[in-house]
């Protein structure tokens, strides 16, 4: 059964999620979904999350913020992690981070993303 969660600090934005969850999950019965009304700053990484899917959502600051947090989990919990970046304004801090970009694509002059993995070492 697939886990999707996410993570969103606007109110009014978290509350638009949820009634797409809502209308999303008679559409996809088996997935089970987890929203927080939360800060992605300070968020701790589950221990079972291996795939993160971002749409630009950080500057420099926030960004290197979760990606700290995304290496606590993994070094709490080793694993291997995938990232789903679009418009990937910050792809230079994932490589400073050990992770490996495996897929870019870029079409027209607003539609870009990469895919970066970082595997588990033990």
């Amino acid at each position: 059964m697939p886990l999707i969660s996410g993570v969103e600090l606007s109110t009014e934005l978290y509350n638009i999620a949820k009634t797409n969850i809502a209308n999303t999950s008679t559409l996809v019965p088996n997935a089970v979904f987890k929203l927080y009304n939360n800060d992605a700053f300070y968020f701790e990484i589950e221990s079972n999350v291996d795939c993160i899917f971002m749409f630009n959502p950080f500057d420099d600051t926030i960004m290197s913020a979760v990606l700290h947090n995304i290496g606590t989990s993994l070094h709490a919990h080793p694993r291997d992690m995938t990232i789903i970046y679009i418009n990937p304004l910050q792809q230079h801090l994932f490589i400073e981070h050990g992770y490996e970009q495996v897929y870019h694509s870029k079409k027209m002059h607003y539609l870009e993303g990469s895919i970066f993995v970082k595997l588990n070492s033990t």
